[in-house]
């Protein structure tokens, strides 16, 4: 067991930590950007729908082009896939041409596949993260992974950035019938660990991450602002929050 302490707060007696991977892990402006971009392009070129709602598009699914960052109420890298794509088929509703679920969710395929080749170009780490990941470790914490991402996909960046070897699992939406916020896939993780919910957190960069934890019944959940969401806030949401991960000490 090991303490979390920084000038504001300690959490004790933390035997495992759950990490979220956009925006805590990788810098989730630049990597989603470029696959929303994709999206968009491919909708709109598949429904032969005018160029005039490219910016709409990105915009149902979280991504402010002005700024090329995404918005601090998501829903991508915040909601599911399910609600990402829901929100988009929402918008369509206002234009020419009413979007498929079905049709938009194979579209995403699509874009996933052409995206593999390029993807290493814009896994951009953290490293305030990947420095506490591997002290964590050495300090005999079990560590896992939960995104909303694809397991696929999750298991690409960790064997990028060379921390695959520090999760004991990693486990994307793609591998459960319920949302993260759900606490579920969370307490399925804990009980693979073997380890007791009350002596876990999770550490994220959205309120969601901290409504996993609620659910999950966890100890906390440590919030930092590296993600698309400001810091004071987080603050509203969990009391556990940090501009940086490398304000944190292990004792």
């Amino acid at each position: 067991m090991v303490n979390l302490v920084t000038n504001s707060f300690n959490l004790d007696s933390i035997e495992g930590v759950i990490f979220d991977k956009d925006g805590t892990i990788t810098d989730s402006n630049i990597y989603w950007s470029k696959i929303i971009k994709m999206r968009a392009q491919k909708i709109i070129e598949y429904y032969g729908i005018r160029p005039i709602h490219f910016k709409n598009i990105c915009s149902s699914m979280g991504l402010d082009n002005s700024s090329n960052r995404l918005l601090e109420s998501g829903p991508i890298a915040i909601k599911s896939r399910k609600e990402v794509i829901n929100s988009i088929v929402d918008y369509s509703k206002d234009i020419e041409v009413i979007f498929n679920y079905e049709e938009i969710e194979a579209l995403f395929f699509e874009v996933h596949n052409e995206f593999l080749p390029q993807m290493d170009a814009f896994i951009k780490p953290i490293y305030p993260c990947l420095d506490l990941i591997k002290r964590l470790y050495h300090s005999k914490v079990k560590l896992s992974l939960l995104t909303s991402d694809t397991t696929k996909n999750a298991e690409l960046v960790c064997k990028k950035l060379k921390i695959t070897s520090y999760f004991e699992h990693i486990v994307g939406g793609d591998l459960s019938n319920h949302n993260k916020s759900s606490g579920i896939p969370a307490k399925l993780i804990c009980k693979r660990m073997n380890i007791e919910n009350k002596n876990v957190i999770c550490i994220g960069d959205t309120p969601i991450d901290h409504e996993m934890a609620v659910n999950a019944n966890l100890k906390g959940s440590i919030l930092v602002e590296s993600g698309q969401i400001p810091f004071n806030s987080l603050l509203s949401f969990s009391k556990y929050c940090v501009k940086n991960l490398s304000e944190i000490f292990i004792y």
